[in-house]
């Protein structure tokens, strides 16, 4: 029989390898395998890594769970991202550009715009 959720069960993931990373209750507000689980209390499996997971947790913390708060511009309007990305965001994804080095810069990026699709 599964337990009863509320809006205070916090959102277990787990990483490819198998450890858990917990989420606030709130992450399910931003994330669609969360709000389609059919069983809420249990960890959501995932083939996402440990290091990529604590970073979407950190994201999602320093946002405060806020989708308003996560804001950007595309197509990107400005060739400094800054311009592109709510002030949250830049400041989380900044040491991944590559001044001049748009390819680079997407390299470094896709990982977490893939989890990002993936959740």
């Amino acid at each position: 029989m599964d337990l009863p959720t509320s809006s205070t069960t916090p959102v277990i993931l787990k990483s490819e390898t198998g450890e858990e990373v917990v989420f606030d209750a709130k992450f399910i507000e931003l994330s669609d395998l969360a709000k389609n689980a059919p069983v809420r209390t249990d960890p959501l499996i995932t083939d996402i890594s440990t290091e990529l997971l604590n970073w979407v947790k950190t994201f999602s913390e320093k946002h405060n769970y806020s989708a308003a708060s996560m804001t950007y511009t595309f197509p990107t309007v400005v060739n400094n991202p800054r311009g592109n990305l709510s002030e949250i965001s830049y400041e989380l994804l900044a040491g991944f550009y590559v001044e001049g080095n748009i390819a680079e810069t997407a390299k470094r990026i896709a990982p977490y715009i893939t989890v990002a699709d993936k959740l």
